[in-house]
């Protein structure tokens, strides 16, 4: 850019006072040394006519487009687009080169003399100015340019590393906003595994309790009535009708106990007390 805001300065005096000679001045005496450079152009075409001086300043820019135009076609392929950069370089020229003998037509007519032959081509391929018009124009074009294209191809990468970037931010948004979830999952989880850990503590609680083993209770509970029964009959002297009773009481009062206590049912092994 520190190149080329000076170069594009240059053509834009350039062309606007290149086109102001060759279009619309009328050469005397004091103005054949501004024939290239006229410091006035601009001031002088507005003067005239705002159509005018629209017209001057508006040139500049038809060549600046045609040099977006050529690098753009530089990113195409195959001969015919090499074909249209050829002939925009080429309509590029002209143009410049008829402004260069338009230019020395008119110093040209305004210093030949009776005997001058007319201006055309021929004299003009031979005069030194028409060859430093288009240099000073079409050459110093060509550099602005190369310089545009260069400036425009290292933007091009720049965005593409904006892109690259932007890119990269928007997964790495996706990312953050996918962490969320999967932490708000977690969250839920951990809220799970807490109310499963406190079941499993009950339950464990209820594990540690007392564990009863009823059928070898039951095992006991008979001989120990055995036990009396076989008292009642062998050790104590009563009659039968009151032994019988007897028996039937302590046989009554097993079956009773062993209702109370839960224990009749001689189905399961073990029986657990928890704490509560």
């Amino acid at each position: 850019m520190f190149v080329l805001l000076p170069i594009t300065l240059y053509l834009l005096v350039f062309y606007i006072s290149a086109s102001y000679s060759a279009f619309f001045k009328e050469f005397t005496d004091d103005v054949l040394s501004a024939a290239i450079f006229d410091k006035d152009a601009f001031t002088n075409a507005f003067n005239d006519s705002w159509l005018e001086g629209l017209l001057v300043v508006t040139i500049p820019f038809v060549f600046m487009g045609l040099g977006y135009v050529i690098h753009m076609m530089q990113k195409g392929k195959g001969f015919f687009n090499y074909l249209k950069l050829g002939s925009l370089l080429i309509i590029t020229f002209l143009f410049d080169a008829l402004l260069a003998y338009q230019i020395e037509k008119k110093i040209y007519d305004f210093n030949k003399t009776l005997n001058s032959p007319p201006y055309d081509l021929e004299i003009a391929l031979t005069e030194a100015e028409f060859w430093m018009i288009i240099f000073a124009g079409f050459v110093v074009y060509i550099i602005w340019g190369l310089v545009f294209d260069f400036i425009m191809k290292e933007y091009e990468n720049i965005d593409k590393i904006k892109v690259f970037i932007k890119h990269k931010k928007e997964e790495i948004f996706n990312l953050q906003h996918t962490r969320k979830e999967i932490e708000e999952k977690l969250d839920g989880f951990r809220d799970k595994m807490t109310e499963v850990q406190g079941r499993i503590t009950e339950i464990q609680s209820k594990i540690n309790g007392f564990i009863f083993p009823i059928k070898e209770y039951l095992l006991y509970h008979s001989q120990y009535k055995e036990g009396w029964f076989q008292a009642i009959n062998t050790e104590i002297a009563l009659p039968t009708q009151q032994k019988n009773n007897l028996l039937e009481d302590c046989e009554r009062t097993s079956i009773e106990y062993l209702a109370k206590m839960n224990l009749s049912d001689s189905d399961y092994q073990h029986l657990i007390y928890s704490k509560n």
